[in-house]
C-alpha cells in the first residue's frame, strides 16, 4: 500500500476486533495469561510488545504501561509512513524528548545542539540537564562543520559529544538545519573524538508529511504529536522515530517512566492521522497566501517562513514542502504586537499549532520566556516578533481578520 493508504487501512484486520471497522479503544489496565507458561514467557521478555514483531499471531499482553493494542497499531503505521523500523508513541512531546536524553546520555557527556530551540527542549537541557552533569554546546545554522569541529577542538571538549541535537526548521524563527552538515559533522566528531555521536531532529514542524529526517542520514525523529499528527488540539503526545536497535532500548527506558501514550491517546492519534496529509496540505496553501499578504503591509517588517528561502537553500533538498508555521517582526515592538494579538477575531490567541484552527502568540513572553533575555536575542526572538500557525478555514477570512488586527495595531501607535 501507499503510505497514505497505510495510514487508514494498514496493520488492522477487523477479524481480530468482532469486524469493527475502527479498532475499538481497549480501555483495560492489564490483560490475562493463557498460561503459567506463557506468563514466565512475557516477563522473561520484560513483557514489552512492538509494532514490529511481525508474527503469525496478534501479540500478546501484560499491562498498558508495557504496551496496548490501540499503542502498537498508531505506532506501526507512523514507521510505514516515515518508512522507518520503529516508532514510539508518548503522553506528551517532552516525555519524548526526556526519554530521549536519559536513555541516551550519561553525566559528563556533551549535547552539541543547534539554535534556537523550543522553549521547553531550551530549559529542559539548561535546567534539569545540566544540573544531572550534562554539557552544552551551542551551535548556530550558519556555522560551517569546520567553524564547529574548531570551537570544538578550542574548547577542549572531551570524547563525550554523545549527542547532535537539532530542530529544523526552528521555533519559532524557522531556521534551517541542513542534514547534510549533521551528517558530516557526526563523522568528523566520531574521528577527532573516537566517539560517533547519535543524531537527533525536533521534526514537528514539517513532519511526517514534508520532511522525513531519518532519509536524509539522522538517527532519531522527533515530534510533538499534539501538534500537526493530532491535529486538532484534543489531545497531547509526542514520538520518536528510529531504528529497532534504539526502539527497543528507548522502549524500556518509557515503560520505566511510565510515559507510554495511553489506549485514548493512542486512538486520536491514529484518528487524526488518516487525514494528516489532507489537512498539511491544505494549511500550507493557506500560509503561502498569508505570506504574500503580509509582504505588502508596512506594519510588518522581517517575515520567516522557509518557503521564502531561495531555491538552491538545503531546505528545498530536504523537505518537499515549507508547512504553515511563519513568524513576522511588527514594527513597534512588544506594544504593537499586543495590540495586534489583542485585536485579532477568527485566529486563536494560544501557544501551540498544527492544529485545524489558527493560532498566534508572542513568543518572548510565552513559549520562550524561560529562555534568557541575551539569548533570545541572539535567536532573533525580539518583542515584535508574531507566531502564527495557518490553520485550513477560508483563506479570505483569514486575510480579513489579519487586515483589521493590524489597522487596529497601526491605528494605536500613531
Amino acid at each position: 500500500m501507499k503510505p497514505s493508504t497505510e495510514l487508514i487501512d494498514g496493520h488492522y484486520d477487523p477479524k481480530l476486533a468482532r469486524n469493527a471497522v475502527k479498532m475499538p479503544i481497549y480501555l483495560s489496565s492489564n490483560y490475562v495469561f493463557n498460561s503459567a507458561e506463557e506468563a514466565k514467557d512475557l516477563f522473561a521478555q520484560k513483557g514489552i510488545q512492538s509494532a514490529d514483531q511481525d508474527q503469525d499471531k496478534p501479540p500478546d499482553f501484560i499491562y498498558s504501561r508495557l504496551g496496548h493494542p490501540n499503542l502498537l497499531l498508531a505506532e506501526a503505521r507512523l514507521a510505514a509512513y516515515e518508512g522507518a523500523e520503529s516508532v514510539l508513541f508518548f503522553e506528551s512531546g517532552m516525555a519524548a524528548i526526556s526519554t530521549l536524553f536519559l536513555g541516551v546520555l550519561f553525566p559528563g557527556d556533551t549535547v552539541l545542539h543547534s539554535t534556537p530551540l523550543y522553549g521547553g527542549s531550551d530549559h529542559l537541557l539548561r535546567g534539569m540537564m545540566q544540573r544531572w552533569g550534562i554539557h552544552l554546546l551551542e551551535c548556530s545554522s550558519t556555522e560551517s562543520v569546520e567553524d564547529i569541529i574548531s570551537k570544538i577542538s578550542t574548547q577542549k571538549i572531551t570524547p563525550s559529544i554523545r549527542l547532535i541535537y537539532t530542530e529544523t526548521p526552528a521555533n519559532p524563527n524557522l531556521q534551517i538545519v541542513d542534514f547534510r552538515q549533521v551528517v558530516e559533522l557526526k563523522n568528523k566528531i566520531a574521528q577527532v573524538t573516537g566517539l560517533k555521536p547519535l543524531t537527533a531532529c525536533d521534526n514537528t514542524v514539517l513532519g511526517p508529511v514534508f520532511q522525513k529526517p531519518l532519509q536524509h542520514g539522522i538517527d532519531v525523529g522527533i515530534y510533538s504529536a499534539t501538534k500537526f499528527i493530532g491535529g486538532h488540539s484534543d489531545l497531547v503526545a509526542g514520538a520518536l522515530v528510529c531504528n529497532r536497535e534504539w526502539a527497543n532500548i528507548l522502549r524500556g527506558v518509557r515503560s520505566q517512566l511510565g510515559s507510554t501514550a495511553s489506549p485514548h491517546t493512542s486512538w486520536l492519534i491514529t484518528r487524526s492521522m488518516e487525514t494528516m496529509e489532507l489537512r498539511m496540505e491544505a494549511s500550507q496553501r493557506n500560509a503561502v497566501q498569508l505570506v504574500g499578504f503580509l509582504q505588502q503591509q508596512p506594519l510588518v517588517g522581517q517575515i520567516n517562513y522557509p518557503g521564502l528561502l531561495p531555491p538552491d537553500h538545503p531546505h528545498h533538498q530536504q523537505a518537499t514542502g515549507s508547512g504553515s508555521l511563519l513568524s513576522f517582526e511588527l514594527l513597534g515592538g512588544q506594544s504593537a504586537a499586543f495590540r495586534f494579538l489583542n485585536a485579532l477575531r477568527l485566529v486563536r490567541h494560544a501557544v501551540s499549532l498544527g492544529g485545524t484552527e489558527s493560532m498566534a502568540c508572542h513568543s518572548a513572553t510565552t513559549t520562550h520566556i524561560n529562555v534568557p533575555q541575551e539569548i533570545r536575542a541572539l535567536y532573533g526572538i525580539t518583542d515584535g516578533l508574531v507566531r502564527m500557525s495557518v490553520g485550513i478555514e477560508h483563506v479570505d477570512d483569514l486575510i480579513e481578520d489579519l487586515e483589521q488586527a493590524l489597522q487596529h495595531a497601526a491605528t494605536e501607535s500613531r
